[in-house]
């Protein structure tokens, strides 16, 4: 089987253990230095940092068809949470990234970006409307000012987008030229359980 890096010194399982351990069990890279330390094994947390980065993004194919489901979902849903990272520019020696998370039929995918703007600030970056200007069908997100755009009429590549609110938090953008009979299905459906709220945009 193929090394993670080849040449490279550490076998797959031992850096799909370091995977696991990250991303399924929440274990720190610096406390699974000290694991593997107990163990006899001396690994500097920076080595462990390079061959998370490099396996994941051998997993980016993965990725990115996770994203393209998503988009292509009949329904999508969004939302996001404010991710503190580290920047040496940036006063305080930190900045407040996002976490955008998207929900297909059968899938999720998330993607951060290096704001909370609505738009990807750079090269290859994508912001929530830069997924929405991928899509056609309906789209459920919070009631977040990112969304004006959506709300009042903003057109995408479907056709204009419009919002229904659900409650004060929740709205469907729906952004389709002509939505399909299940996009069709759950807007109606949204607005026979949310009777006598106004519909934002429509």
């Amino acid at each position: 089987m193929p090394e993670v890096v080849p040449g490279g010194k550490f076998g797959n399982a031992l850096v799909i253990d370091m995977l696991v351990g990250k991303y399924s069990d929440g274990l720190p890279l610096h406390r699974q230095k000290e694991r593997y330390a107990r163990l006899g094994l001396e690994i500097a947390v920076s080595t462990l940092v390079d061959q998370v980065t490099w396996v994941t993004d051998l997993l980016r194919p993965l990725w990115r068809a996770a994203i393209a489901e998503c988009i292509g979902s009949k329904v999508m849903h969004l939302d996001a949470t404010g991710l503190p990272v580290l920047d040496h520019d940036a006063s305080g020696g930190k900045r407040l990234g996002t976490l955008w998370g998207y929900v297909g039929d059968n899938v999720a995918a998330y993607i951060y970006a290096s704001t909370g703007k609505k738009l990807g600030q750079k090269p290859g970056e994508l912001g929530p409307e830069d997924i929405l200007a991928l899509r056609e069908g309906p789209t459920v997100a919070d009631a977040s000012n990112l969304f004006d755009a959506s709300v009042y009429g903003q057109t995408y590549r479907g056709g204009s987008t419009t919002a229904i609110a659900l409650d004060s938090r929740i709205l469907i953008l729906s952004t389709c030229s002509s939505i399909s009979s299940s996009g069709e299905a759950v807007v109606q459906m949204a607005i026979s359980e949310c009777e006598g709220m106004s519909l934002v945009g429509s």
